[in-house]
């Protein structure tokens, strides 16, 4: 899954965006492993993207496409951003992702975590 936002400088940004945005999102939708999109927004001029994707591989191949490499060599260019993000997220088969950290194969242990200041003993279950 990959998330990310820009920041536009204005208007004629946001113009060329809507050109850009075109093209790019029809490549999206032809590529392998594509599963769907949105699209949000924060006034003023800050839009974004959420894809989701069968796997990282396939989410890369299109990154690395050349229209996507157009499109991102605009982005950077100068007048047309002041600030943009993109975080690349994934989904493990097993664990907890929330970034790097994941519950390894101890199911739902980290629920129930035994710390120095816990009521509870080792063994017991949480009420």
């Amino acid at each position: 899954m990959a998330f990310g936002g820009t920041n536009y400088t204005g208007i004629p940004a946001l113009i060329r965006l809507g050109l850009v945005w075109r093209r790019i999102s029809r490549d999206m939708r032809a590529s392998p492993g594509y599963r769907g999109h949105f699209i949000w927004y924060r006034f003023p001029f800050t839009f974004g993207n959420f894809s989701l994707w069968d796997t990282r591989g396939d989410m890369m191949a299109f990154a690395q496409g050349p229209g996507h490499r157009a499109a991102a060599r605009w982005m950077v260019s100068p007048g047309v951003a002041r600030a943009s993000f993109i975080r690349l997220l994934r989904a493990d088969d097993a664990g907890h992702s929330i970034g790097e950290w994941r519950a390894e194969g101890d199911g739902d242990a980290w629920r129930n975590a035994v710390l120095p200041f816990s009521a509870r003993l080792a063994g017991e279950e949480a009420s």
